[in-house]
């Protein structure tokens, strides 16, 4: 007799989206565009993105970009910064502080979302792109609708169309 599938992914995607659904009620508040205008500090952006590299080219096309802050409990948690392409958003980079507890992580990842489609939808945008290093170490995002777009062999895109 085979073993039984686990039972954990399925709870982890019911998980998820009780999460993403009750992002409103855990008191994270969304700043921007233009409330996210001031330039984040070195420390920051390092605790916010996991300590990728941030070059003097990477924080100037950073600071180029329309970016939206995600704070919680008074601090910047979470950053989506993206360009405007045709009918298109792209979101170039994307993070989240590594030291919030999954639920908060959730819902601020929610919220960020969730803005970037507001201001597609507001500039006449129907798809928003997720470039591959702006989702790099993010949880799944099937539940908020997007889907994996493979460019070539090596590389692929997730992708939303709105109404």
């Amino acid at each position: 007799m085979a073993p039984s599938p686990s039972p954990r992914p399925v709870l982890a995607r019911v998980q998820a989206v009780a999460v993403y659904q009750g992002a409103d009620q855990i008191g994270v508040r969304v700043l921007g565009p233009d409330g996210a205008t001031q330039a984040l500090d070195s420390a920051t952006l390092r605790r916010i993105f996991g300590g990728r590299a941030f070059t003097r080219e990477r924080r100037a096309r950073l600071n180029r970009l329309v970016q939206f802050h995600a704070h919680y409990d008074g601090t910047v948690v979470g950053v989506a910064a993206y360009a405007r392409q045709d009918d298109r958003l792209i979101v170039v980079e994307l993070g989240l502080d590594r030291h919030l507890s999954d639920p908060i992580r959730l819902a601020v990842l929610a919220r960020l979302l969730g803005a970037v489609e507001m201001a597609a939808l507001a500039g006449g945008a129907r798809l928003v792109l997720l470039a591959p290093a702006a989702v790099c170490g993010v949880t799944p995002l099937e539940h908020l609708g997007y889907r994996l777009r493979p460019l070539d062999l090596q590389s692929s895109w997730l992708e939303k169309s709105l109404p």
